[in-house]
């Protein structure tokens, strides 16, 4: 008996070491496959690469906003490595490796089991939408990064309790800057702390109010300088209004449940992605999950897990903030940990049939049967708008006399591509077009009567550079004309 449990154990332990070290290697390929930038990447790269660090905290062009520390970190690693986006997109990689890492740190805080460990890992590393924010020039693989972190030294033993209570202070102090969710993880982690000292009454609290004092000051500060009198403001919740990511403040009304079902829908088959038969599956453990916290009273857990949802969807009520799947993704860890508890739940209900060393050693199907669902769900590396095919196309094949027209939501990238000199169209006839999309009925449509005048304008053998805008996903397209 104990030779089985020293063979399923070194077995459990051998599959972790192989799942964090495919994680990794599939991040740093999908990293180095170097895929282009679509249209937001670049709106947010232009301003890092063209503002110096002072003129990053100020208002943003393009309609960007981003947390003043994460803009500092990205423009210092975009110098160190200029010209590419390997610089601009280095800082989401790092943050995948240490999220990863703090992530299996705090599964064997949580669990004791080795399946559950291993389920965990699988669902945080083959999760394709994951995979794609760990190379992507915007701040959300930072906000994995602060949930984790902030919950690991919470949730870590220490010699001396009060170590606990500095530490959280000074995370938190750089995590605000660094992260837009940050006031929404370290409240979270507040209503732990508050509960963990009602219950175990292990620490005073003057520690508690110490901290909570340095975590809102930091973020007065914060709002005073950078957010309070931001101009774009009211423009972002427009734009976010068109996209229905504020939840309707009214529970009575039908939009309420009609935006919780699809805000329901959103997480189970866009933040993981798993397909529907996946998805399905994730939901069914979650809500196993869900019952065995409440059947063993694990309050705590509950806490960590379920209030940055709950406050999420509070502030998007109030418009503070939107709630949609890439400004969520930092709640990843938690859904997974919840599942995970699922997975624990199932186990203890088949233990009755199957001894609990033969479920623990059935886990190592977990991370193949995840990985065929990532397989199966993407092509990978994971692209999206490669435009670069695009230009390098035309630039190859055009001639000296052709025009090449960049519809309006194209420039950006365009010329991003022209400032690192990977476009080299400086004496070629180049025609920026006019705005040719507009929003209608929760859809980006064209406006033909916009682009039929961008049309009469141009002579002569002519080269389209397109970005086209909907429900589908974005897709880069080239053709040539004569007129």
């Amino acid at each position: 008996m104990s030779h089985d449990i020293t063979v399923n154990k070194i077995i459990a332990e051998t599959t972790t070491r192989l799942i964090i070290t495919t994680g990794i290697l599939i991040s740093i390929f999908q990293y180095l496959f170097n895929r282009s930038l679509w249209l937001d990447e670049a709106y947010l790269s232009l301003n890092i690469i063209l503002k110096s660090q002072f003129e990053l905290l100020k208002p943003l062009d393009y309609q960007q906003m981003a947390p003043i520390l994460f803009l500092q970190i990205e423009k210092l690693l975009s110098e160190l490595i200029p010209y590419s986006e390997y610089g601009l997109r280095l800082f989401s990689l790092i943050c995948f490796a240490g999220s990863l890492f703090l992530f299996f740190k705090i599964i064997k805080l949580i669990h004791e089991e080795h399946f559950t460990i291993i389920y965990s890992l699988s669902l945080f590393v083959f999760n394709p939408t994951m995979i794609y924010y760990s190379s992507e020039v915007k701040q959300y693989m930072t906000d994995v990064l602060i949930l984790i972190a902030v919950y690991y030294f919470a949730l870590k033993k220490y010699d001396q309790e009060e170590y606990r209570y500095y530490l959280l202070g000074t995370i938190g102090m750089a995590a605000i800057p660094l992260s837009n969710v940050s006031p929404i993880v370290l409240l979270s982690c507040g209503t732990y702390l508050l509960h963990d000292w009602i219950i175990n009454k292990n620490v005073r609290f003057r520690y508690l109010v110490g901290v909570a004092c340095v975590w809102i000051l930091s973020f007065l500060s914060y709002y005073y300088f950078f957010i309070m009198v931001h101009p774009l403001k009211n423009l972002m919740i427009v734009e976010w209004e068109n996209y229905g990511a504020f939840m309707p403040a009214n529970p009575f009304s039908m939009g309420f449940y009609h935006f919780l079902y699809q805000k329901g829908s959103m997480i189970i088959l866009s933040l993981f992605n798993f397909g529907i038969i996946g998805g399905g599956g994730l939901l069914i453990s979650m809500l196993l999950g869900m019952a065995f916290l409440i059947r063993k009273k694990k309050t705590d857990v509950m806490i960590l897990i379920l209030t940055p949802l709950i406050l999420h969807l509070l502030l998007s009520s109030f418009k503070l903030y939107p709630f949609d799947a890439r400004l969520i993704l930092y709640v990843c860890p938690c859904l997974i940990i919840l599942s995970s508890f699922g997975i624990k739940y199932l186990a203890e209900l088949l233990s009755a049939f199957i001894k609990i060393e033969k479920i623990g050693l059935l886990a190592v199907l977990f991370p193949l049967i995840i990985f065929i669902c990532f397989v199966c769900r993407v092509e990978y590396p994971i692209k999206r708008n490669e435009v670069k095919n695009s230009i390098m196309y035309i630039q190859q094949n055009m001639n000296d006399d052709d025009t090449v027209y960049v519809n309006f939501l194209s420039r950006v990238p365009f010329l991003y591509y022209h400032h690192i000199s990977y476009s080299n169209m400086e004496h070629k006839k180049v025609f920026i077009g006019q705005r040719t999309m507009f929003w209608n009925k929760d859809k980006w449509s064209a406006d033909v009567g916009k682009f039929s005048d961008d049309l009469s304008l141009l002579k002569g053998r002519v080269w389209f550079l397109f970005t086209s805008v909907a429900d589908e996903p974005e897709k880069m397209i080239f053709f040539k004309k004569t007129f």
